[in-house]
């Protein structure tokens, strides 16, 4: 090509616009209308508040109560800085959706902290594939409403098909719905326009988790923590994947890591651990579920100060841990609380390999009618 783009960067979006429009004009591509609109670059951009944005979604992608904190700080400075930049909305919203997932925020209050900002995002650009993805999931958060979320996801990614989260989200919410080869496929897509995610990654690992991969799980799980050894929710994941193959010990030396990792003492974490391979001494794997259920119930009463995604004592896990011990009644009573709580974990009630024994209950099998899980897709 022949043009210079040797210019003042004052609109940044702008010139990127310019050139992917020249690049698209080159190789002759065809663009969609809705693509057409994101190349042209609707309105300068401040370029402190592009780079506060820029920071916000780093910090975003690391999944921990402090980095998410400090996403909100950046959003809130790109907002400042551009009170109508719609991206720095969308960003603030995924801050607020994801922060009661890693810290001990009740999810009602984040999620109308995260809906109110999408929403505002959308006023500015009704067009916005990042906060049209975000709605979905608070739709499917606050109404158990997994179809509309999907439609949602499917509009996002109409808007933007390189939206590497939208993917991510689509994928989630189609292995929950039992559509593990369309999940496949979704994550698949996310992991090649953002290879370096780790959220992504590891999401990917989980997938396939729920659709039985085992093998390709760990496979995952170690390509994950390959990037960084230090993201604790590879090391969950990598956890989670060697009990699926009965490797108990190996499990708890994971999960000893993930739970240091993310802000717990190493004398706590050391302490449980040897509580775990004190059961499991003998080979026993039922003993293993024993006492991961009695510390998640310990848990239950002492509020473990983890995220989310790494504590056992939310309604669903614990049914979970309760289903792996034989314990199925107490089970079903906890996946009926789970629903009555909108604990999100429920959505893995049809995929979860440790609830496969409990769908033809008719109490499960109303559960999954509920949620909208019931029937493939």
């Amino acid at each position: 090509m022949g043009e210079s783009y040797d210019r003042d960067l004052h609109d940044v979006l702008k010139l990127q616009g310019e050139v992917a429009q020249v690049i698209a004009n080159e190789i002759n591509a065809k663009v969609t209308p809705q693509e057409q609109a994101r190349l042209s670059g609707k309105r300068p951009i401040d370029p402190a508040a592009y780079q506060a944005y820029l920071q916000g979604r780093y910090y975003w992608n690391k999944r921990t109560e402090e980095d998410i904190q400090k996403a909100i700080g950046y959003f809130q400075q790109a907002i400042n800085k551009d009170p109508n930049y719609a991206l720095a909305y969308a960003g603030l919203a995924d801050s607020y959706l994801v922060l009661s997932l890693y810290s001990s925020a009740p999810w009602q209050d984040t999620y109308r902290q995260a809906k109110a900002a999408a929403v505002k995002a959308l006023e500015i650009d009704d067009n916005l594939a990042e906060a049209h993805a975000t709605l979905a999931s608070t739709r499917a958060g606050e109404q158990w409403d997994l179809a509309g979320a999907l439609t949602e996801l499917a509009r996002a990614i109409q808007l933007n098909p390189n939206y590497a989260t939208g993917h991510q989200w689509y994928a989630e919410y189609l292995i929950c719905s039992g559509d593990a080869e369309k999940a496949i496929t979704e994550i698949r897509r996310a992991q090649e326009l953002d290879p370096l995610s780790l959220v992504i990654n590891s999401t990917y690992g989980y997938i396939l988790l729920q659709a039985r991969s085992y093998d390709e799980a760990l496979a995952q799980a170690r390509k994950t923590l390959g990037m960084d050894a230090n993201f604790y929710l590879g090391h969950q994941l990598l956890a989670e994947a060697y009990e699926q193959r009965g490797m108990f010990e190996e499990a708890i030396t994971e999960r000893q890591t993930a739970a240091t990792l993310a802000g717990e003492s190493a004398e706590q974490a050391g302490r449980r651990a040897l509580l775990l391979r004190n059961a499991y001494a003998k080979k026993n794997a039922k003993a293993y579920w024993q006492e991961r259920l009695q510390l998640a119930m310990k848990d239950a009463k002492q509020s473990r100060d983890l995220p989310y995604e790494l504590t056992d004592s939310s309604p669903y896990r614990l049914a979970v841990l309760n289903a792996r011990a034989g314990r199925n009644e107490a089970a079903i009573g906890l996946l009926q609380k789970a629903f009555n709580e909108r604990d999100y974990g429920l959505y893995y009630l049809k995929t979860a390999p440790a609830l496969d024994g409990l769908h033809s209950d008719p109490r499960v099998a109303s559960l999954m009618l509920r949620i909208g899980v019931a029937q493939n897709r």
